[in-house]
């Protein structure tokens, strides 16, 4: 989502709560990422120290945010880039190295539903596959 109005003047605070260990809302606005992400769709970030090709995340390119795809990583000169693309586009954004990296998106919330990404998504695939063994007993609660 390439509009600035997704975070306005507010990146700064969103980073630092973020580093903090925070779970951070932004209301999207734009259609670079559909159908993943929607116009007006809420995602859930959290801090990223690492991402996998295939994450979204949130990025500061040249002082605007950029909620995309990571399409591409490699190693350059020590440093480890990424290259982001949003799905409904049609070529990437560049590349960035990762101290730009704001968050990674966890959860999108759209009219009711709610899609867990990346790794979380994985972890929860691997529970649920383990749950389905008749020997294993999950409780969820207290």
């Amino acid at each position: 989502m390439e509009r600035r109005e997704l975070l306005g003047d507010r990146l700064e605070l969103v980073e630092s709560l973020l580093a903090g260990g925070r779970i951070v809302r932004v209301q999207v606005t734009g259609r670079s990422m559909v159908p993943a992400i929607r116009h007006h769709d809420v995602v859930h970030l959290s801090h990223a120290r690492k991402v996998d090709v295939g994450e979204v995340v949130l990025v500061r390119t040249g002082g605007r945010p950029l909620l995309h795809r990571v399409c591409a990583r490699e190693r350059r000169d020590g440093a480890t880039w990424i290259q982001t693309r949003g799905d409904a586009l049609p070529h990437a954004d560049g590349w960035f190295p990762c101290s730009r990296i704001v968050g990674r998106a966890i959860l999108v919330k759209s009219s009711g539903t709610n899609t867990l990404l990346g790794w979380l998504r994985r972890a929860k695939d691997a529970v649920l596959s383990k749950a389905s063994d008749p020997r294993l007993r999950i409780v969820v609660g207290r």
